[in-house]
């Protein structure tokens, strides 16, 4: 998926809170306007950027940890839909919409404030 900047893994995830499998998509990322959703938006804005992740196995595997834990607060956005779910330190967002999934959006480091990161 990296090498070729597309695709997509189906059950890539399980979120221990919904009880469902999360995809995995390569998605996309415009830095112009600091807005996508996948593996594109993490690698380009959270590994690369902010270095909120040392490497991409190291975000999965931060993903992959935060998601099974079935003791973290699962939170609804109402305004975009999208799920939340954080360990304090790490927040990670993925969507749930019919006829598509349930995929992953991003996963950021929390414990840094966005002015910081700018710097």
């Amino acid at each position: 998926m990296i090498a070729n900047k597309s695709g997509y893994v189906e059950n890539a995830f399980y979120c221990a809170k919904l009880g469902k499998e999360i995809a995995l998509c390569w998605g996309f990322y415009n830095a112009k306007e600091g807005k996508g959703c996948g593996l594109a938006k993490i690698i380009s804005k959270h590994i690369e950027k902010y270095k909120d992740f040392e490497s991409v196995e190291k975000a999965m595997n931060v993903i992959d940890g935060i998601l099974r834990n079935p003791k973290l607060k699962l939170e609804r956005n109402m305004k975009t839909g999208n799920y939340n779910i954080s360990d304090g330190k790490y927040l990670i967002a993925f969507n749930e919409n019919e006829g598509i999934g349930t995929f992953l959006i991003s996963a950021y480091k929390k414990s840094i404030k966005m002015n910081e990161k700018k710097k």
